[in-house]
This record gives structure tokens, sequence and C-alpha cells, in this order.
């Protein structure tokens, strides 16, 4: 029987689940398997960043000469060790397949994965639950390597990664991601939660929805992270009245943040926000800047007054809410950005809205990414102890003006 070891570099924090959703999601679909089960193994190794883990010191009893494939997530986080890790492996004597999947697998060809990732065999673009239950299901997954696998993404056949026991789910947990629903409808040029193979929002089965939601009030799990890219969308208004009444039914005081629109509040969004009031939620919503310039600049476009109408709206609701921006984006200027900045500070004084502002990361597949030398974006590593790679100056406000940025945001 042919083993297989995913490593993930993660970024756990204190009360989050040991295993992250995205990995435990895949694990869930190829261990249920019946094709797979009598043809592999499959073992898993995270390396949680967020606690400053080294992954030399987490694989050095490896024995990775075991495995006939090692499949690793590449994100933005680990950038910099991807390749080190990769060229370990070989150094250690693996001589099997390694597959590279994550968010930074996206928007290339064959000939750029093989130049920025020399060590890697098989780039798994987009979902990739689907497309590595079809690879390792064929004769030869291993056969006219290097290639690209990419496979539309089948929601109707994932595996719960919680109903399976993937993820445990103990009794009072503090905090777990949850998701009703993958992709994105718009197509924010900073951004990669868009399908990169469909462009298509794909809402997941909905009585698997309700029986893990249901697992978790039981269980009476304290906060519930609903990481859709945007909530409001698709099966919400089935999932949404559900979610209210288990914990009405359950007696439980269960939280819940979802992430919405701004222009969906402004629009329409009474009907939602009455069946809000009726649980404990927090609404994140990403306005990213006040400039309506910079805003059509990177496929956000919006109007203030729109922006106005729905932070009057969701103060006189009472939710709790965030408003999100982002700085280092094109156009911007420090002026520009301590104005926006002001001007939300004016509009939410109340104790149920808080503002927050996060640096921008250039994350292949999008637009931005595309663009670096247009702008003359510059980034640094050494911003944060995590050594996420983040814009810190460009055509329009120099390194000086990112630190008054950073600043402001860190307020």
């Amino acid at each position: 029987m042919k083993k297989v070891l995913f490593v993930s570099f993660d970024l756990i924090r204190e009360n989050d689940p040991k295993k992250s959703l995205s990995v435990a999601s895949i694990l869930a679909l190829l261990k249920n398997d019946e094709c797979l089960r009598s043809k592999y193994e499959f073992d898993h190794l995270s390396v949680n960043v967020h606690a400053g883990e080294s992954w030399r010191e987490k694989t050095g009893a490896v024995k990775f000469s075991d495995y006939s494939f090692i499949a690793i997530s590449a994100y933005i986080w680990n950038r910099s060790s991807t390749n080190e890790f990769l060229e370990y492996l070989r150094c250690v004597g693996f001589s099997g397949s390694v597959i590279l999947g994550g968010y930074q697998i996206a928007g290339g060809s064959l000939e750029e994965y093989k130049t920025r990732y020399p060590h890697a065999d098989i780039f798994v673009e987009g979902y990739a639950e689907n497309a590595l239950l079809n690879l390792l299901a064929e004769d030869d997954p291993s056969a006219n390597i290097p290639k690209i696998i990419k496979t539309k993404l089948k929601p109707d056949v994932l595996i719960s990664p919680f109903l399976s026991g993937e993820i445990n789910i103990t009794q009072g947990m503090e905090m777990l991601r949850f998701e009703t629903k993958r992709g994105c409808p718009y197509s924010c040029s900073f951004c990669r939660h868009r399908d990169v193979i469909n462009n298509t929002v794909y809402a997941l089965d909905k009585n698997r929805i309700i029986r893990e939601l249901d697992l978790f009030i039981s269980m009476g799990v304290k906060k519930i992270n609903i990481v859709d890219p945007v909530f409001h969308i698709k099966n919400y208004k089935e999932i949404l009245p559900e979610m209210i009444s288990l914990c009405k039914r359950r007696q439980t005081k269960t939280r819940f943040t979802l992430q919405c629109q701004l222009d969906f509040i402004a629009r329409n969004g009474g009907e939602f926000l009455n069946l809000c009031k009726q649980g404990d939620f927090i609404l994140e919503l990403g306005l990213q800047t006040c400039d309506e310039k910079i805003s059509a600049l990177i496929n956000r476009k919006f109007n203030m007054t729109a922006v106005e109408t729905a932070l009057e709206t969701l103060r006189d609701s009472g939710i709790k809410h965030e408003i999100t921006m982002i700085y280092g984006l094109p156009g911007q200027t420090l002026a520009g950005f301590t104005k926006g900045m002001e001007f939300l500070k004016k509009k939410c004084r109340d104790s149920n809205c808080e503002i927050k502002a996060y640096p921008l990361l250039l994350l292949p597949g999008t637009q931005l990414y595309a663009e670096k030398e247009k702008y003359n974006f510059e980034e640094s590593e050494n911003t944060d102890g995590l050594n996420i790679p983040h814009v810190v100056s460009s055509n329009s406000f120099s390194y000086n003006d990112w630190q008054k940025m950073k600043e402001i945001a860190d307020g």
C-alpha cells in the first residue's frame, strides 16, 4: 500500500482546532473514498507558523522515503521557506512525487511554476479535493510529470471534516472555522477568493450544513467563524434561519461571525439584519478604501453615499460589526488613508463598531500581482513576526508613508 503525506504550514492560534479546515476537508474526502482506501494510507504533519514552529524540528524524525507522494500547502506565509523544505526533501532521499497546492499556485504556466519551485512535480490549481481524488485514482499518478492538475469542484461529493471526525469537536470548544459555500462573485484585484477554475460560487449541501451546525451548537461551541468570502449570497436565506432556530432550540449563546458587503446592507439589508438581531452575530465588512477612485482601480467600485447609508443602517441595528481597510493599495497616499480612517472613526463612534486595517499582500493569480511593475510595488518580509511579505512602498507612497499608515492602523 502506498503512503501519502500532507504537510501543511498553518496559522493555528491558541483556541483554534489543531487541524486547518482546508487540509481537513481534503483528507476527509480522500480517506472516505472506497477506491483510494485500499490503495493508500494518508498521514498529516502540521507546522504551526503562527506559533513559530520550525519545519526542520517538526520533520526531523519523519522518514520521508516511506512515502510515494508528499503534498504541501504553499501560502504567502511560508513563501520564504517552501523551496528550502522542498530541497531538504530531496537531500534526505525522498524520490517520490511532490504535489504543491494552495493560494501560491495560480495564474502561472508549468514553466513558471517549475522555475519558482524546481523540486515540485505536480501543481494543483484551484480547490484541491476533487483534483487530488482524480489524480490518486489514476493507475500511475506520477506519469507525465511535471504537470498541472485542476478539476471543477463537486460540492455534493465532499465529505464533512466535522461529521467524519477529521476535525475533533470537543464540549465547550472556544472557536472553529466553518463554511457554507466557496467562491466569490466579485473580482477584486487583490483577492484570491474567486474560484480560479470556473469563476463560480459553490453552495455546499444544505443537509450537511445543518447537521454540522447542530453538532457544533449541541457541543456548546462558543464561537463559529463562517469563512465564506460573502455569506449573503446563494444559500444564506436557507441557512441563516436554521442557525438562529438551532441556537434557540438548544438554548445556547453561540456567537457567529459573517463576512458581508456594505453595498448589500445599503441596498436590501433590512431582512438580513432583522434575522441577525435574533442571535449573536458579528458582521465583518471589507470596505478597503474610502476613496472612490482607488475603489475603481481595485475592481471594488462603490459610491460613498451608499457606504454612509450602510454605516447608518448598521449603527441603528445595534449589531456588532467590523469595518476593514487595506493600506498599500494602488494610488493610495498617506493623506488619503488618514482621511478615510478619520471618516470611519466619526461614523463608527459606538461600541458596536470596530475599525481594522491590514497591509496589502500580493497574491499569485490576482490582478495586482500581475501589475506589480505598473505600480512600482516593493515588498518587505520584515514587518511582522511571521515574515509575510507586505507591500511597503509604491509610486504613490514611500516606505516612511507606509510606516505612518501602519501606525494609524495599529492605533
